[in-house]
């Protein structure tokens, strides 16, 4: 028997800068501005959708096409399959950029695709309209199929493979509609009680809750299977989905957590004081040899007399050749103070984290009357919400 394989359709929106596993995926497109990624896991996965294709076309159809064309239409099928996958997340994030929800990227992976916002929606409504206009991308693409197919001969193998198209499509659409997090149906179940309480918070929880009961019972689902009816692979699918669903809705519980406590902290008890500075006029070749070295640190404020004019990186550093390194001058390759994005001591540590991810930073200065009071950065952010949960997990212990 065929693996029972529903793509899930998943939005995350995480502390790291990017989604899954930013430094492992395989970049092959930008749509729309969008990036696009291939997780490693998808190429099992597509393996095993066409394999799985294959064995129903050749069940059905062995007797009157020839076998290249079987493997050959498998593959097709399975990409485009794929291809609708694709378009339910692109649809996600187009409606969401719309809406102002910026977004990182696409990523397709064994379980499906994950659209990676970089906020949560301002609004219940809006929660409402992005979760929603996956499905109905995917029902589209079902009833597109099903025209097709029913506008082809009976019993014929064209005919067949529209229909499987227009049935998966459909599946994708159903399954994921299920309420709870991180499906679209969670996220349209939270939509509801957020506009019913005004409270988002209450939302994401009815919402996780809803997910982990679904997961477990997708992974009973899979030992029953598993135990009693002899299907080993269907079995185990169905325990990875559900372990899946389960991890990620009681991560949503754990973000939700997180922005709690970072939203009662402000900048000021974090940031560092002592952050490194250099004179605008040193050359790259003294900062490396006199500075750089010696402190360890990656990145530099730069000053020109007592005001801020730039930051310098290490990333920075690499645009200008060895060679160069005596007469350019830090100025030169310094990002220049009014690109510079900032916070205020009084901000709290949700919002400087939140500057962070949306603009790919791993710190930020900390301005206060227009001059530099010091540097906040992702790590003693991150550090603040570990210290507040070990206080926590204390007090309750007491």
């Amino acid at each position: 028997m065929p693996i029972p394989y529903i793509p899930l359709s998943a939005r995350t929106r995480t502390w790291a800068p990017s989604p899954l596993a930013r430094s492992r995926g395989f970049q092959i497109a930008r749509i729309f501005g969008i990036q696009i990624t291939l997780d490693p896991s998808w190429f099992i996965i597509i393996i095993l959708v066409v394999l799985s294709i294959h064995a129903q076309f050749a069940f059905l159809f062995e007797d009157s096409v020839a076998p290249a064309t079987l493997w050959i239409t498998a593959l097709v099928e399975g990409l485009l399959f794929f291809g609708s996958v694709l378009l339910h997340e692109l649809s996600h994030s187009l409606v969401a950029r719309k809406l102002g929800v910026g977004v990182h990227s696409i990523t397709l992976f064994i379980f499906g695709g994950v659209s990676s916002l970089k906020e949560e929606p301002a609004q219940a409504k809006d929660e409402l309209l992005i979760s929603g206009v996956g499905p109905l991308t995917s029902l589209g693409l079902a009833a597109l199929a099903a025209l097709v197919s029913l506008a082809l001969p009976a019993d014929s193998f064209p005919r067949y493979f529209f229909h499987w198209l227009s049935v998966t499509n459909a599946l994708l659409a159903v399954f994921n509609l299920l309420p709870g997090f991180p499906l679209d149906g969670g996220r349209v179940l939270r939509a509801m009680v957020w506009r019913a309480t005004g409270n988002m918070a209450r939302g994401t929880r009815v919402a996780s809750i809803t997910g982990s009961a679904i997961a477990y019972g997708l992974m009973t689902l899979g030992v029953l299977l598993f135990l009693f009816n002899g299907g080993i692979i269907n079995g185990l699918w169905f325990i990875l989905i559900g372990w899946f669903l389960l991890g990620a809705a009681q991560s949503s519980i754990s973000d939700l957590h997180a922005r709690g406590i970072l939203s009662h902290h402000d900048v000021r008890q974090v940031m560092r004081t002592d952050c490194p500075r250099i004179p605008a006029s040193l050359s790259i070749e003294a900062f490396v040899n006199q500075i750089l070295f010696r402190t360890g640190e990656r990145c530099f404020f730069v000053m020109d007399g007592e005001s801020l004019a730039g930051l310098l990186t290490l990333r920075d550093l690499r645009t200008v050749e060895r060679e160069r390194w005596g007469e350019v001058t830090v100025r030169d390759v310094m990002v220049p103070v009014e690109r510079i994005r900032h916070v205020r001591p009084s901000d709290s540590l949700l919002s400087a984290m939140e500057i962070m991810n949306r603009h790919y930073l791993h710190q930020l200065p900390v301005m206060e009357d227009a001059a530099l009071a010091g540097v906040v950065t992702r790590d003693a952010v991150l550090r603040a919400v570990e210290i507040d949960l070990e206080l926590e997990r204390a007090g309750s212990r007491a």
